[in-house]
């Protein structure tokens, strides 16, 4: 089967009820990962085509429509009506109770929305949530799909004769820079990207899928719903709130229907690794997996490595995993590896990507990167990467934005002129390319390495920092910071741009940070992990409640409206500490207790350490604000504000004073100030021989 064959999804699913009429399309298992329900070809193409004839007698053609539906196959059902109706279905996710739905109500504005399909069930509860909402449209009505199931067939009216260039749905953006936009996808777009899919997969009527993905997301609907369907597959559902809160039946789906595709963002992995027991590993049998995606956010290559060891014992292999990039724009897949092949691993030096935008190999431990490869673009899809200032092609290795054209890329925003202009472009004729606005490399071979989203890059001293770099550091500096509840970005300051850190919070951190000293533990462990990997100071951390991390509805952080929120004050902030209020402790007998320990340790020392000690403080306090009252000397320079920008400064000045040569390596902000003392007057002694 290609997409020469058919014209339109519809097409698709007359093809197979035809075919295979008794052969299951879609399995909904419960909380308990037992079955709820199920629909075959045949069921699914005779329930759709009754909505669909509803629709068009509704005068809903070409009009769009918003799927508000929980998890299961009353979505499914409702959105292949759609496109047999030729009427353009937006799922979005189910509106919250005591929570702003402001968001949806902004959505069904945006693409002037007809009608609100629903499910009986939640009809009357999704209405009085959103009626609430101060700008929600009196006038919309809703539509109750499984009302229909039970009717008769109509014998008219006809369902529409639509081809490939034919809106077949919208799929809002995940907004992590911005508000969602509606991403106009044609049918022929959606076959195009489903045929790309399956020349990976080779998915065929006998294949398993299994998916607890958002039905409103790219990857959940496309890669997964949708993908299965084009190959005649069955795919099982779970709902997404039953494998965050129970990750284990993910996997105990796989092993009980023999599940050979999958996937999920990188968060999953991480999740099972970490919350699965090993005595509920034993039944697991992950022997049957093909194909297990990681995408949709940046691929941790720690937690390929530690789920891939992790369930080892339980028949999964490394080989099984496919890193793989896309995005909404794209469908959604861009790019992928090949199956039963491992993921391919490139280690680079951090420090040349961050000041040279490029990838160099290196094995040096310190300061290494390892990345993983997404593969390589499918069929008739080209990948470039193009310097974003000057707009040309640069050469491997070297960093710059992702630019995607092929028969996947979107038609473009829906109303939304403005931002379709400055994503597709037209270049070398009447091609249009998707600027991502992702910045990535390729290799020698053409693998694709995605570095990290251009507008959240962080740029210090001339230097580049990818935020999730760093937010996966100060995830792992303190136990009581959440898990992938970490968002880094840099604000203004007075010379240059500043580190800020926003972190949530566990339990047990939000019942300590009434506790005296625990701000300072926690700004101290975090000061030093990022000082440590790379060389910054922290201006800011804020501290945050569970829960209160902005993160669009598919779980991505939304680090520009969190840096939006922290400039604005509007942050639900828990604790709070800024470089200039020092340790945060300001009882005057702790300060004395501070100098005197200082001092008397200093003494002890000698007079030389004495005379350096004297000289560093006067440029600490004179130049850099540091309160001699509260320094310590067992804390890094870092935890002050010094970093390695500053130090370089201070080491000139300090051989000035000191009247002698010194290397520029005992200058190190990750020590503490003891520390580096020592080394100083160890190279003075060395010096004087």
């Amino acid at each position: 089967m290609t997409v020469q064959t058919f014209k339109t999804l519809g097409q698709v699913l007359t093809h197979w009820s035809q075919i295979q009429p008794e052969h299951k399309a879609y399995t909904m298992l419960d909380n308990n990962g037992v079955e709820e329900s199920h629909i075959t070809y045949g069921e699914l193409h005779s329930q759709a085509k009754k909505i669909a004839q509803t629709l068009l007698g509704s005068g809903l053609q070409s009009r769009n429509v918003i799927l508000l539906y929980p998890p299961g196959i009353d979505f499914i059902i409702a959105f292949f009506g759609c496109l047999y109706a030729g009427v353009i279905p937006a799922p979005i996710h189910a509106p919250k109770r005591n929570r702003s739905n402001q968001k949806i109500a902004s959505l069904v504005h945006s693409i002037d929305a007809a009608a609100i399909l629903v499910p009986e069930a939640q009809k009357e509860t999704y209405d009085q949530i959103l009626s609430k909402e101060e700008n929600w449209p009196e006038e919309l009505p809703y539509i109750v799909t499984d009302r229909l199931f039970n009717l008769s067939p109509l014998a008219t009216p006809e369902l529409p004769d639509l081809d490939g260039s034919t809106l077949a749905f919208l799929q809002f953006t995940s907004g992590s820079t911005s508000l969602p936009k509606g991403v106009m996808i044609s049918h022929s777009n959606c076959l195009s990207n489903l045929e790309m899919a399956l020349s990976v997969t080779s998915a065929t009527p006998e294949s398993t899928f299994v998916s607890w993905l958002p039905h409103y997301h790219d990857l959940g609907l496309v890669a997964h719903l949708l993908h299965s369907f084009y190959g005649g597959s069955h795919c099982v559902i779970l709902a997404p709130t039953t494998f965050v809160s129970r990750p284990l039946e993910w996997l105990r789906a796989i092993t009980n229907y023999g599940g050979q595709y999958t996937g999920a963002p990188n968060f999953a992995y991480q999740l099972c690794v970490d919350k699965i027991r090993p005595e509920e590993q034993k039944n697991l049998d992950l022997s049957c997996l093909r194909m297990a995606i990681n995408a949709a956010e940046p691929i941790n290559a720690q937690t390929l490595l530690d789920f891939s060891e992790k369930f080892a014992e339980n028949g999964f292999k490394p080989q099984m995993f496919l890193p793989a990039y896309g995005m909404a724009e794209g469908t959604v897949f861009i790019s992928s590896g090949t199956l039963e092949q491992e993921p391919v691993y490139l280690e680079i030096d951090l420090d040349i990507l961050g000041k040279d935008n490029i990838a160099v190999e290196t094995n040096n431990d310190t300061h290494k990167k390892r990345l993983v490869g997404c593969g390589h673009g499918k069929l008739g899809e080209q990948l470039f990467i193009i310097d974003p200032q000057r707009n040309c092609e640069v050469p491997r290795y070297h960093v710059g934005e992702v630019w995607v054209t092929g028969p996947n890329i979107m038609a473009g925003y829906y109303q939304n002129p403005e931002a379709t202009a400055k994503t597709l472009v037209s270049q070398k004729g009447d091609r249009l390319y998707l600027r991502t606005g992702d910045l990535g490399f390729m290799d020698e071979d053409g693998e694709l390495y995605i570095t990290g989203r251009l507008k959240d890059l962080i740029i210090v001293n001339g230097v580049n920092y990818y935020p999730q770099d760093i937010e996966i550091c100060v995830g792992q500096a303190h136990k009581d910071i959440r898990s992938g509840c970490v968002i880094a970005f840099s604000v203004p300051g007075k010379t240059a741009e500043e580190l800020v850190i926003v972190a949530e919070l566990n339990k047990a951190g939000m019942t300590k940070m009434g506790q005296s000293g625990y701000l300072e533990e926690m700004v101290e462990a975090i000061s030093s992990k990022i000082g440590e990997e790379f060389e910054l100071s922290v201006t800011q951390l804020v501290f945050l409640r569970i829960g209160r991390i902005p993160k669009t509805s598919s779980g991505k952080l939304q680090r520009q409206q969190c840096k939006q929120m922290f400039l604005q004050e509007s942050l639900d902030v828990l604790g709070r500490w800024t470089q200039s209020d020092g340790t945060q402790e300001s009882q005057e007998a702790i300060h004395t207790q501070h100098l005197e320990k200082t001092f008397d340790e200093i003494m002890s020392m000698g007079f030389t350490h004495l005379q350096v000690f004297t000289n560093l403080m006067q440029m600490f306090t004179k130049d850099y604000e540091v309160k001699m009252v509260e320094f310590d000397l067992e804390k890094p320079l870092l935890v002050y504000g010094i970093d390695s920008v500053k130090l370089t400064e201070i080491h000139r000045q300090l051989q000035r004073k000191l009247e002698c040569s010194l290397p520029i390596e005992v200058f190190c902000e990750n020590k503490n100030v003891k520390g580096m003392l020592n080394e100083i007057v160890g190279a003075m002694s060395n010096n004087s021989h």
